[in-house]
C-alpha cells in the first residue's frame, strides 16, 4: 500500500501522496467512516490496482460495506428524530387537553364584559306622553357605491353599518321607521338613465325595525345606476306625511350629488314650509368637495346636520349620532337620569369583570402548579397559554370601560339640548 509506481507518481503530487497513504492505512483500518470517503479516495485506489498493487483487494467491497453501514446509521438517526419529533407532539396534546380540562373546570363566562353597547334601551319617562318618531332612511345604490376603500366597496361598508345601526333599534317602543332605496334600476349609462332616476322605492315599509328581515332585504342591494336625491326626498315627504309621528327624520346616505336633474336644496325647504316637525340629516360618504357642498347645503335646509364620512368607523360613528338625537327627548331630566344609570351600569360592570377575572387567574395560577391537576411537564405550556388569555381579556374589559367614560363624559354636554 506504502509503495509506488512511476505512473501513480506522474498523476499525483508527492505531498498529496504522502497525506493519501495516511488515508488508505485509516480506511483499512476503519477508522474512516463512510461519511468521510470521498470519490477522489475510491478513485485513487483504483489507480493503485491498475498500477499493480491492492491485487488481492476487493475496493467495491470495501466501499460498500461502509457506505451501507453508513446508510444504517443515518435511517437510525433520521427515525429517532422523527420519534422525537412525534413524542413533542404528543407531549403537546396532552397538555393542551389537560390545559382546556383547567380552563373548562375554572371557567367565567366574559361576553357580558365585553359588549360595548351599554345604553339602557328602556327607562320609564317622568313625562306621561312619551314622544313617537319615526324615520325614513334614503339608501344610495347608484353605481358610484361600487367604489373600493381599502379592499372594500362603498355599498358594502355601508350595508353592514345600516344593519349594526337597525340592530340597537330593533322593535324599539314608540319608533317606526321606513326605507327607501334609489340608484339600484336601470343602470348608471345614459341609456339606463330615465328608468334608474325614477326607480325609487320604498322596499321597507314603515313600521316597527325588525333588523334580521331587513338586514336579509339590505344583502340584495347592489351599486347600479343614477343619483336622483331630489326624488328620493319628495318619497320621504310622501312616507312620513301619511303618519303622525311627534317626530319625523330623514336621513340621506349618498356618496355624490344629485344628478337626475333635480333641487334636492330647494325640495327641502319646500318640505319643511309644509312639515316644520320634519329634520333631514345627511351622511356623505367619501365625497369629493363639490358633492359635499350640496349634501351639506341639504341637511342645513333641513334643520338638521351633516357628516362627512370616508371610513367605515366614521359611517359607523354617523349613524350612532342619528340614534343619539332619536334619543333626546323633551323630558330632559329623564335623559339625564339615564345617562347617570348608564354610568353606574358601565361601572359596575366593569368592577365585577375585573374582580372575576383576578379570581380566575388566581385560581388558574393555584391549579397550574399543582402537579396532581395539570403535571409538572405541561407548566410551562399552560402558563404560557393562560398568560396570553388573561392579558388579552384585561385589556379589553379596560378598553371599555375607558370608552364608555369617554362617550358619558360627552354626553353630559348635550343632556339639556333640544
Amino acid at each position: 500500500i506504502l509503495s509506488t509506481s512511476t505512473i501513480f507518481l506522474k498523476k499525483h503530487s508527492l505531498a498529496k501522496f504522502l497525506n493519501y497513504k495516511q488515508s488508505i492505512t485509516k480506511i483499512f483500518n476503519k477508522e474512516i467512516r463512510a461519511k468521510d470517503i470521498i470519490m477522489e479516495d475510491i478513485q485513487d485506489l483504483q489507480h493503485l490496482q491498475l498500477a499493480g498493487y491492492l491485487k488481492n483487494i476487493d475496493l467495491s467491497t470495501i466501499a460498500n460495506t461502509d457506505i451501507d453501514s453508513h446508510q444504517g446509521e443515518k435511517e437510525s438517526n433520521t427515525t429517532e428524530v422523527m420519534q422525537e419529533e412525534e413524542k413533542h407532539a404528543e407531549d403537546d396534546m396532552v397538555c393542551q387537553k389537560r390545559y382546556k380540562d383547567l380552563v373548562a373546570m375554572n371557567y367565567f363566562d366574559f361576553s357580558r364584559c365585553t359588549n360595548t353597547e351599554i345604553r339602557n334601551e328602556n327607562f320609564t319617562a317622568k313625562d306621561d306622553h312619551v314622544p313617537t318618531q319615526s324615520m325614513v332612511l334614503i339608501f344610495d345604490a347608484s353605481g358610484s357605491m361600487a367604489k373600493q376603500i381599502n379592499g372594500k366597496s362603498r355599498m358594502e361598508i355601508a350595508k353592514k353599518s345600516v344593519e349594526k345601526f337597525l340592530k340597537t333599534l330593533d322593535r324599539k317602543n314608540h319608533f317606526l321607521f321606513s326605507l327607501v332605496e334609489y340608484g339600484h334600476k336601470g343602470n348608471n349609462t345614459k341609456a339606463g338613465k330615465n328608468v334608474s332616476c325614477a326607480g325609487i322605492e320604498e322596499v321597507v315599509p314603515m313600521g316597527e325595525v325588525q333588523s334580521n328581515k331587513i338586514a336579509e332585504i339590505i344583502s340584495s342591494f347592489m351599486p347600479t345606476g343614477w343619483t336622483p336625491i331630489s326624488a328620493s326626498l319628495q318619497k320621504a315627504e310622501e312616507i312620513l306625511s301619511a303618519h303622525t309621528s311627534d317626530e319625523k327624520y330623514i336621513v340621506v346616505v349618498s356618496d355624490g350629488e344629485e344628478t337626475c336633474g333635480g333641487d334636492p336644496v330647494a325640495t327641502v325647504k319646500s318640505i319643511k314650509v309644509k312639515h316644520p316637525e320634519i329634520k333631514v340629516n345627511v351622511i356623505g360618504f367619501d365625497v369629493d368637495d363639490s358633492a359635499g357642498a350640496q349634501l351639506k347645503a341639504i341637511a342645513e335646509a333641513g334643520d338638521g346636520k351633516y357628516f362627512a364620512v370616508s371610513t367605515e368607523q366614521q359611517f359607523a360613528a354617523a349613524l350612532r349620532e342619528n340614534k343619539k338625537q332619536l334619543q333626546k327627548v323633551d323630558y330632559a331630566l329623564g335623559r339625564s337620569i339615564e345617562q347617570i344609570y348608564d354610568m353606574s351600569v358601565l361601572t359596575n360592570t366593569y368592577m365585577q369583570c375585573m374582580t372575576a377575572l383576578e379570581r380566575e387567574n388566581a385560581v388558574m395560577q393555584i391549579d397550574i402548579h399543582g402537579t396532581k391537576l395539570l403535571g409538572s411537564e405541561c407548566q410551562s405550556y399552560a402558563e404560557k397559554r393562560y398568560s396570553s388569555r388573561y392579558e388579552e381579556l384585561k385589556e379589553i374589559i379596560q378598553e371599555n370601560y375607558t370608552t364608555g367614560k369617554e362617550e358619558f363624559q360627552k354626553n353630559k354636554s348635550v343632556i339639556f339640548e333640544k
